[in-house]
C-alpha cells in the first residue's frame, strides 16, 4: 500500500536576497490578497481589463509564510487535464530561501489503483 508516503525534493539554486524580494513581489506576498493564479499563456490583448483562458496549465499559489528578503513558503496546486475517470490532485508545498535552498514537498495518497 501507499500508506503515509511523503516526498521531499531539494536543490540549490544560486540566489540571494534581491531574487527573493523580486519573487515575493511577483507572488504578491505582502499584498492584502496574496498569491493568485499564474499561467504560461501570453495575454494577447493586454490593453483589455480581462484575460480569458482555460484552467489548463494554471497554477494556484497560496502564500503560507514569507520574509521579504529571506524566504517564501507557498502551496501550489497545478491544474492539468486528465483522462476520463482519472482523478488527479497535484498539490505541493514549495520553499525558496535566500541561501539558495529550494525544497518541494508532497504527500502521495495513491497511484493509479493503489491506495
Amino acid at each position: 500500500t501507499l500508506d503515509e508516503v511523503h516526498m521531499l525534493v531539494t536543490e540549490w539554486v544560486p540566489m540571494g536576497g534581491n531574487q527573493i524580494v523580486a519573487l515575493n513581489d511577483k507572488l504578491g506576498s505582502s499584498e492584502r490578497v496574496q498569491g493568485g493564479f499564474f499561467t504560461a499563456k501570453l495575454d494577447t490583448a493586454p490593453e483589455l481589463t480581462d484575460f480569458t483562458g482555460g484552467s489548463e496549465g494554471l497554477t494556484a499559489v497560496n502564500i503560507l509564510d514569507f520574509d521579504e528578503a529571506g524566504y517564501v513558503n507557498f502551496e501550489a496546486e497545478v491544474y492539468f487535464p486528465s483522462d476520463e475517470g482519472v482523478v488527479q490532485i497535484e498539490n505541493f508545498g514549495v520553499h525558496f530561501g535566500e541561501d539558495g535552498l529550494v525544497a518541494y514537498g508532497l504527500r502521495v495518497d495513491g497511484v493509479m489503483d493503489r491506495v
